[in-house]
């Protein structure tokens, strides 16, 4: 399958989202990211005990972490802590999210709009290390984004555009019509109207077959 690379910002639309379940990201069973490169963005939510994700780093560099929330009023419903530990538990970084000035900022290609908050750019070396996300609410929805290389391969971008409707209703609160009044759900529009073009034509194609017509 063929990869696509995005040059430019590392904008919020460019992140390939994932959506974590209650089973994924806890302390028994951390989440596996992807690697430390690729610009990805974790939907999860934090209940009663913090969300764990590990990442192996296979070479030397600035490895980037940042936490969102949706913005659903006028002020974050809850504001995630994050931290970075080594194999050795020594924190490398921890961003306090009571203590941090959350920004709101506006997604384009899903149509959201977020507040932002903890964020950094670590250096690292080959190893594993783990991210913690905790809140002091329950309930609290968030995105973690890692990675600032835009790069893809095509079923990624199919899975994004799926899923980006599915997070504008959850994380959101958008209705099932706002939640396709996005760049994805043009793609899902055009997809679907050059799916049924193609229906229509094989049909025509096969029926001309079976049924040529007669020389008078």
């Amino acid at each position: 399958m063929g990869i696509i690379v995005l040059s430019g910002s590392s904008s919020a639309f460019a992140h390939i989202p994932v959506v974590l379940d209650k089973e994924q990201a806890t302390p028994e069973n951390p989440y596996q990211i992807r690697d430390a490169i690729t610009s990805m963005a974790y939907y999860d939510e934090i209940d009663d005990s913090p969300r764990v994700y590990n990442l192996i780093v296979k070479n030397s560099g600035e490895f980037y972490m940042g936490i969102s929330v949706p913005k659903v009023s006028d002020t974050p419903q809850c504001k995630p802590t994050i931290s970075l530990t080594n194999d050795k538990n020594f924190v490398m970084y921890e961003g306090i999210g009571k203590n941090t000035l959350w920004t709101d900022f506006h997604e384009p290609f899903g149509n959201a709009d977020y507040f932002s908050g903890p964020e950094s750019n670590v250096f690292v070396i080959p190893g594993l290390y783990t991210i913690h996300v905790s809140s002091e609410t329950e309930n609290c929805k968030y995105a973690l984004a890692t990675g600032v290389v835009e790069k893809f391969q095509f079923n990624d971008f199919v899975s994004s555009v799926y899923l980006i409707p599915i997070i504008n209703q959850n994380f959101f609160e958008m209705d099932p019509i706002q939640s396709v009044m996005n760049m994805s759900g043009i793609f899902m529009g055009i997809v679907g109207l050059v799916g049924s073009l193609i229906i229509f034509i094989s049909r025509k194609i096969i029926k001309s077959r079976i049924h040529p017509k007669r020389i008078q």
